[in-house]
């Protein structure tokens, strides 16, 4: 998809101790056909295992391949114009 107009849009992604799951959840979304430079990715994260460290290194990954934005959060804010939540 190569369309100057298109849209912001902010993925939220809320998880807890999915320590086997979240790197397939974010290699998932990262994967959407939609310019990297217009995909923010949110990790909405209140895990108590090892999912937060593993979150990181997936987050400073994908950062460092040009995404606007890949953060840990808990619903602070978005820049996106749609909201798009993956609940269980």
């Amino acid at each position: 998809v190569n369309n100057p107009n298109l849209p912001v849009v902010t993925v939220q992604l809320p998880i807890f101790n999915e320590f086997y799951v979240v790197d397939r959840l974010i290699e998932t979304t990262v994967a959407l056909k939609y310019p990297k430079d217009k995909l923010e990715i949110q990790l909405l994260d209140d895990s108590t295992d090892e999912t937060v460290e593993k979150s990181r290194k997936l987050i400073n990954h994908y950062k460092a391949l040009g995404f606007i934005r890949v953060e840990d959060l808990k619903l602070k804010s978005y820049y996106g114009c749609f909201l798009s939540r993956l609940n269980d």
